[in-house]
């Protein structure tokens, strides 16, 4: 690995407003670093510096890694630039963006000092390795918004007018889950007939809660097609979708399929979400399918409290593929995990189990975890094979109740069922328990709805 580098934020003051979360600045790694700081602070009239850190380097792989340490939500980044960059330095730019963007910055824009022109990346022999339209194609992209060639001008910080207001879109197919995100925020829930109604004459942050009900493919269309109305009508909006479309597809794994978690992730975009927030995708990665903000929630906290009072003795794995998950919900319990040996069919989606690594589980309190089941026929399979090796009772904890379970809720091998209330759920069976995921939603977010702020900053130039 290259020798460690630091990079370095500053956030500046300015004598007319102040707001801790509203500025800050970034720069990219060259030689020129203090002198490009210290006249865009010329500039922009700097009364006082504040350094926040970020790590940036080189790996011996010959890939750039970027990691900002300090909290960007909410605030207006400017990133310092020179005019020339090699490749490394370009690289690092765009991930500087793209992390601005998905870590809830309130705006993105690129300072060039002295230059008339975008950013020209050159080679060691001075010549250009990209053309200026991609260039500008690339940034964009990334999420950069605006850019300001020559000089930085910084008009007065004006006071804004009334700070927008922040409501609670109940799309309708999960009413008490919406119910309990807005006690939780401190904020009133508005029908969408309510919202479409109050945006007429007020702007809105919305926070728009939907959920996949009935014909899932019929729900998901109409609420991106709500989403686009209150967009087109001036809203914010951050899209709460605690079962995220499509998270089961997120790889290629057979010849003439799709990635369809993708498409579903570019569908969200289209629409005009500007941020979401869903609970525990099927591959947490899929969070990378986004380039809007994402909040994913793991629900792990919810589950954990309700094993912890029933004195689970062990976590069971279902298969190799959660068995890191597994391990999370047996390491905060201090309890030990267990992999059943699980292979699948890809054709037929029929699953046969082929032993078990981990502590023998007679005698003992089990709970099989796993993200998501629609009919409960692998969780039924488990208990018993469970039962067979002489577990005491077997608890079944799923994120996601997709379908009715009802294989699951049949089977005598399994003890109780809990589930989260990501789909609305009607059913009820003297197994089953419904745990909510609400203030675990809302925690997440509080952690990115900030205070609105009373003062503003205006920039010149456009992108």
């Amino acid at each position: 690995m290259a020798p460690f580098i630091l990079s370095l934020t500053v956030l500046l003051t300015s004598n007319v407003c102040y707001s801790e979360t509203e500025k800050s600045i970034l720069y990219i790694r060259n030689s020129n670093e203090n002198e490009i700081k210290e006249q865009f602070c010329k500039t922009a009239n700097c009364k006082a510096i504040n350094i926040i850190k970020t790590d940036t380097r080189e790996f011996a792989n010959g890939n750039t890694f970027v990691r900002f340490i300090d909290n960007v939500s909410q605030k207006n980044i400017t990133i310092l630039s020179p005019e020339v960059l090699d490749s490394n330095q370009f690289m690092e730019l765009l991930i500087k963006i793209r992390i601005a963007k998905t870590d809830f910055a309130k705006s993105i824009q690129l300072y060039i000092p002295n230059s008339s022109q975008l950013v020209q990346v050159l080679d060691h022999d001075g010549k250009q390795i990209i053309n200026n339209e991609l260039v500008k194609n690339l940034l964009a992209s990334a999420g950069l918004q605006k850019i300001n060639h020559k000089n930085l001008q910084v008009s007065q910080l004006k006071k804004s007018g009334s700070p927008n207001k922040t409501i609670v879109v109940d799309q309708g197919l999960n009413s008490e889950l919406a119910k309990e995100i807005a006690n939780n925020l401190d904020l009133k829930v508005y029908s969408l007939e309510q919202a479409f109604e109050v945006t007429q004459t007020e702007k809105l942050k919305v926070i728009f809660v939907s959920s996949l009900s009935g014909e899932h493919n019929k729900s998901f269309i109409q609420s991106l097609n709500a989403i686009h109305q209150l967009k087109q009508m001036g809203s914010q909006i951050t899209l709460v979708s605690p079962y995220l479309p499509y998270a089961r597809s997120d790889k290629k794994d057979q010849h003439g399929v799709a990635v369809t978690g993708r498409l579903a992730a570019d569908m969200i975009e289209t629409s005009g979400t500007d941020a979401i927030s869903f609970v525990r995708a099927h591959a947490p990665q899929s969070e990378g399918f986004f380039k809007i903000p994402t909040i994913q929630t793991m629900g792990r906290k919810t589950i954990n409290a309700f094993l912890a009072k029933l004195n689970v003795e062990q976590i069971i794995s279902p298969d190799a593929g959660f068995q890191k998950d597994a391990t999370l919900y047996a390491d905060d319990l201090k309890v030990p995990v267990s992999v059943v040996n699980k292979q699948r069919n890809l054709q037929t989606g029929e699953s046969k189990l082929h032993g078990m690594s981990g502590p023998k589980v007679k005698g003992k309190i089990v709970a099989i975890i796993d993200d998501e089941t629609a009919s409960g026929g692998t969780l039924g399979k488990v208990a018993e094979f469970l039962k067979k090796l002489g577990a005491a009772k077997v608890i079944a904890v799923v994120t996601h109740l997709s379908g009715n379970a009802e294989q699951a809720l049949n089977s005598p091998a399994i003890d109780s069922l809990a589930v989260t209330d990501t789909f609305k759920i009607t059913k009820q069976h003297n197994k089953l328990s419904v745990l909510s995921v609400a203030k675990e939603i809302s925690d997440d977010l509080k952690t990115v709805l900030k205070p609105n702020i009373s003062c503003q900053k205006i920039y010149s130039g456009s992108f």
